[in-house]
């Protein structure tokens, strides 16, 4: 299980140590093409874009022996669906859908995925950032699905969610799918939304298996 202080130690060295915009160094990155959901599907779903947003931080690779510190920017296409519930005074977040795209990286001549092996917690922290805090992440099962026309494992953890202006801790399912490579990107498939409605899953599948990349963002609906 990871506790709360791993959660923060791993989320800082792999989101929030980052600094936004160009990251300096040698290496010139490419920004990493979005992928994202068809508008017939979010509409099919009760989905709606939320935003787009450009995360840079650096990565220690090695190859050949050889280590080269890179800096990366991904893409985080996020999508929410919002719900009226009788006990609540404001529309609830029944579900968060996000999909991360990240550029390939190339060292000695090699291709690298700069977000394998990225700690469940710091893909939580892309998601999430600056709306809640996600912790106590335990892993609960794994399934398959598609993610750009490709089979793909899907990591689900039991997590709890911190909601600071409502001052109350929500118990939470955190999912995580396989990287997949297209064109000169990586791209995973990754949600949260809470266990009361653990239904939101096969909208979540429906979400996954419709992302396209690269794909087109016209802002939110």
């Amino acid at each position: 299980m990871v506790n709360r202080r791993r959660f923060l130690a791993g989320l800082a060295a792999g989101v929030v140590g980052a600094t936004s915009g160009c990251v300096s160094g040698s290496w010139s990155h490419q920004l990493a093409r979005p992928a994202t959901v068809p508008l017939d599907v979010l509409r099919s779903t009760g989905y709606r874009r939320r935003r787009l947003r450009r995360e840079s931080f650096t990565r220690t690779l090695k190859v050949f022996d050889v280590e080269r510190t890179v800096g990366v920017t991904v893409l985080v296409a996020e999508y929410e669906r919002m719900a009226e519930l009788p006990t609540f005074d404001e529309p609830v977040r029944l579900g968060l859908f996000a999909t991360v795209s990240a550029p390939q990286v190339e060292i000695l001549g090699q291709s690298l995925n700069p977000i394998d092996n990225m700690p469940p917690s710091a893909v939580a922290g892309l998601i999430d950032k600056g709306q809640q805090m996600v912790g106590d992440l335990e892993e609960y099962d794994v399934h398959s699905t598609t993610l750009l026309d490709t089979d793909v494992a899907v990591s689900r953890y039991t997590a709890v969610a911190d909601e600071p202006t409502r001052d109350r801790r929500i118990p939470i399912y955190f999912t995580v799918s396989q990287t997949v490579p297209s064109r000169s990107d990586f791209v995973l498939a990754t949600s949260l939304y809470p266990r009361r409605f653990a239904s939101e899953r096969e909208r979540i599948h429906a979400l996954t298996r419709a992302a396209e990349h690269p794909g087109t963002w016209n802002g939110p609906e």
